[in-house]
């Protein structure tokens, strides 16, 4: 066998390893974690059960049908509750010590405002989502051609908004970005993570086409209901979330949390280098009162440099001079 065909086995080899390690870490986490899984679990699908009750009602009594676009709205009330029940997932990834209730109430008051940001934009998103898909399905449906392509398209653009959405939700609750940051970061998510956002939805994929079959194995409409309902109240939310998190998690936490640190010390660093105004005219007197620039100064409890100094002193006397002239 070739080095060339022996490198391609190798990287099969370690691509299998890796899926196996998350599959594994998948169902460890669940089985450590059981009790504490179907508490969260019955603790955000209670809520969002009712909302989602609340604004099926309202479609049924404002237009006397299942108006989608309104019943879509229910995602802005649930958001709040399901970033909520991801704080709490986070703390149980990590192994630390989770209080449902209290962790649960701490995630849902610290990520309110942009929780509820997230669902009017996740509601737009969804609306133009379906909106599309079901305009060209049809079209394609009846006049195939150009609206066949014009239907794949959407759909590409439907996988796009879903992998975005879960680094949405995953910044939100691991990482303190403003909202704009976590949109930014999240679009660059989309391709920077992308083998690990096609492997969630593999998995999620998988994980509805076992549900499907399971509940196909039962005959009575009713028992269907009962079951399905029972799931979503006990494990289903948290056992679809898990599946992304557990895999882009760690990957999102270590590029964007990185990248917050590094902005963290250079802001620091700036702040550490500034000079007061009111401090010029001695540290100039200061420093000029010697021309060996290897020689430290004590300033603002740092010893720096009088070279360094020097530099800092001029740009703080440019800036002085740029306000002057402004002024007059």
């Amino acid at each position: 066998m070739s080095d060339k065909y022996k490198l391609k086995d190798d990287e099969i080899s370690t691509e299998r390893k890796k899926s196996d390690i998350l599959i594994a870490n998948y169902f460890s986490i669940i089985g450590k974690n059981f009790k504490k899984l179907v508490g969260l679990n019955l603790i955000f699908a209670v809520p969002s059960a009712l909302i989602i009750a609340l604004f099926v009602g309202l479609s049924f009594l404002l237009s006397h049908n299942v108006n989608i676009f309104l019943c879509l709205l229910a995602v802005v009330g649930i958001t709040p509750f399901f970033n909520a029940m991801c704080h709490v997932l986070v703390r149980v990834i990590n192994g630390k010590r989770v209080e449902l209730f209290k962790n649960f109430l701490y995630g849902l008051k610290d990520n309110l405002g942009t929780s509820l940001m997230n669902g009017l934009l996740f509601y737009g998103a969804s609306v133009m989502v379906y909106a599309g898909v079901s305009l060209y399905g049809y079209l394609a449906s009846k006049q195939g051609g150009i609206y066949i392509a014009l239907l794949i398209i959407n759909l590409l653009i439907s996988m796009c908004v879903l992998f975005f959405f879960m680094s949405v939700n995953v910044m939100t609750v691991s990482i303190q970005l403003k909202p704009l940051q976590i949109y930014k970061n999240s679009l660059l998510a989309i391709f920077g993570e992308l083998k690990n956002n096609l492997v969630s939805l593999v998995g999620m994929i998988s994980f509805s086409a076992l549900l499907t079959f399971l509940m196909m194995l039962i005959p009575s409409a009713l028992i269907k209901m009962i079951v399905a309902l029972i799931l979503f109240l006990l494990i289903i939310p948290v056992s679809f979330t898990l599946i992304y998190f557990n895999i882009l998690y760690k990957s999102i936490i270590t590029i964007i949390g990185t990248e917050s640190e590094e902005a963290k010390r250079e802001a620091e660093k700036k702040k550490e280098l500034s000079i007061n105004p009111d401090d010029l005219q001695s540290l100039e007197d200061d420093i000029n009162s010697s021309k060996n620039d290897d020689e430290y100064v004590f300033y603002n409890g740092k010893m720096i440099k009088r070279s360094k100094m020097r530099e800092l002193i001029k740009k703080e006397q440019e800036l002085n001079n740029q306000d002057t002239d402004n002024t007059k």
